[in-house]
């Protein structure tokens, strides 16, 4: 009797493994994903792009979708990589920022069934590890413009740009390598700074129009971290009155930074007997050898516009 147990116990042991088999099926295709930022910490002029650079790497033959996570809830379209056998492939994805920034991207990724779905996996989804940066963008001034009041007078000045950040106790602008200390007191935001005009006058002694290039900048501790920024301010022409008249027509220009030697024109002719001597103020008359339509006042000094231009409609 004991030879028939011992072949039944082989046989249900055969049984037992081949139901196990079926049940299990063969190896599950394993999937490591690794996925890092190329530059983890950056300090970079803007607008500026970061890029990320891993892999994926599968056990066996199979096709695998992947796509990228980010940490401001996009998420890109979906890629496809063929794996002809056990291996590795590289992936990669780049983020332009126009700002300073600090967020992760992170890569999902998923075997494919023999029939590709339109859509993302939903199940078996392997991600990486975020790939952390931090981007910190350089102060940019883009240009700098002179506040008037309503009479035609120098009452503060604007200093424009991206990612200018705020003031602190290290940080300041720089009008001509002279550090504004009061000008922390004043409004300083991400895109523009307010300086006063007393601030700025306490600095220069006065403002120089046309002749002179004042540069701008922004220092912390002491190193400049933006660019620096050429800027001439154009003689100010402010009101002229009449705004209208027929050649002959005596008119008057208020302004400010007149006294110079340049030439007053409306349009493409001069007009004829002007001398620039008063800091604020033109008298002239409309010159007679230019026909009806509407001009514009400028003062030029050697074929360059030197000035603001204002409208005057010839009858």
């Amino acid at each position: 009797m004991r030879p028939i147990i011992r072949t039944g116990l082989a046989l249900l042991v055969v049984a037992l493994v081949g139901l196990a088999w079926s049940i299990g099926g063969e190896p599950e295709t394993k999937i490591k994903v690794e996925l890092n930022a190329a530059t983890p910490t950056m300090t970079s002029d803007c607008p500026k792009t970061v890029n990320f650079q891993g892999f994926i790497e599968v056990t066996e033959r199979c096709q695998v979708g992947y796509r990228f996570v980010r940490s401001d809830g996009a998420t890109s379209s979906a890629k496809m990589l063929t794996f002809t056998a056990a291996g590795r492939q590289a992936i990669s994805y780049t983020w332009t920022l126009g700002r300073s920034f600090r967020g992760w991207v992170a890569a999902e990724a998923a075997v494919l069934p023999a029939r590709p779905s339109p859509t993302f996996p939903t199940s078996g989804v392997v991600r990486s590890a975020n790939a952390e940066f931090n981007l910190t963008c350089k102060p940019k001034i883009t240009d700098v413009r002179l506040i008037y009041s309503p009479e035609g007078d120098f009452v503060a000045l604007e200093v424009l740009g991206k990612n200018l950040g705020s003031s602190s106790p290290t940080k300041f602008l720089y009008i001509d390598g002279i550090k504004a200390d009061v000008v922390e007191v004043y409004p300083w935001t991400d895109t523009k700074i307010d300086v006063d005009e007393e601030v700025f006058h306490e600095i220069t002694g006065t403002l120089q129009w046309w002749d002179h290039t004042y540069q701008w900048s922004i220092v912390d501790g002491g190193t400049v971290i933006s660019n620096v920024f050429p800027k001439r301010f154009p003689l100010h022409l402010h009101r002229v009155t009449p705004t209208s008249g027929s050649m002959d027509t005596p008119f008057e220009i208020l302004g400010d930074g007149l006294s110079h030697p340049g030439n007053l024109m409306i349009g493409p002719s001069l007009v004829p007997s002007v001398s620039l001597r008063e800091m604020h103020r033109i008298r002239a008359i409309v010159p007679s050898t230019i026909g009806p339509g509407t001009y514009q006042f400028k003062i030029v000094q050697g074929g360059v516009t030197i000035s603001d231009t204002i409208p005057f409609t010839v009858r």
